[in-house]
């Protein structure tokens, strides 16, 4: 009897060219790996990485930052068998760039849209994020946690945060937060002094 993550790959591996060429408007094979994802732990989702040519596409198992999947990205991920075309992954990643921006629904954010300021809580970093345009509903929520995915990477907004608080950003103030790319420093700062 195959368990779950064995189903998943065992799919994943009999639909590997198709995902590989995959378009983004085919909706029914993006829901058919979302439901295959589902069979295994409810709280999983995935995210593509473009390859470039000749090279492997990345495909990252994610939690969506909700830490008690972990576990379950974790397992899946080391059950992978080993693709030619594929990277296989744990978490959503850190993007090397300072210059990201989403637009997601009626949101358009970029990382020159946030400000910071952060308070050290035991072991962990707390937050206010100041927002440009900041509206208190999903679609802002959910964008600025992809933006600090992108920023940290998936993990580390999940086990070095502890709270986060979201703020209109007041234009006049901006002197006295520090913009959201230094958010990477700090964290790394704080990893730096566990280890």
């Amino acid at each position: 009897m195959e368990t779950k993550e064995e189903a998943f790959w065992n799919w994943f591996s009999k639909n590997e060219d198709n995902l590989y060429n995959i378009a983004q408007d085919d909706k029914d094979l993006f829901q058919e790996l979302t439901n295959q994802l589902l069979n295994v732990n409810e709280g999983l989702t995935f995210e593509f990485c473009e390859n470039t040519e000749g090279e492997k596409k990345a495909f990252y198992v994610s939690a969506d930052g909700m830490k008690e999947c972990f576990p379950a990205v974790i397992d899946l991920v080391k059950k992978a068998p080993k693709f030619p075309k594929w990277s296989i992954r744990a978490f959503r990643q850190r993007i090397n760039n300072d210059d990201v921006f989403i637009e997601m629904n009626s949101v358009h954010l970029s990382y020159n849209d946030l400000f910071f300021r952060y308070t050290n809580d035991f072991d962990k970093i707390g937050l206010e994020i100041h927002v440009r345009g900041f509206v208190d509903n999903r679609d802002y929520i959910s964008a600025i946690f992809i933006l600090l995915d992108a920023l940290l990477g998936e993990y580390d907004v999940a086990t070095q945060i502890s709270f986060i608080e979201w703020l209109q950003l007041d234009e006049e103030k901006t002197t006295e937060l520090s913009p959201f790319v230094d958010l990477r420093s700090l964290v790394n700062n704080q990893k730096a002094m566990k280890n």
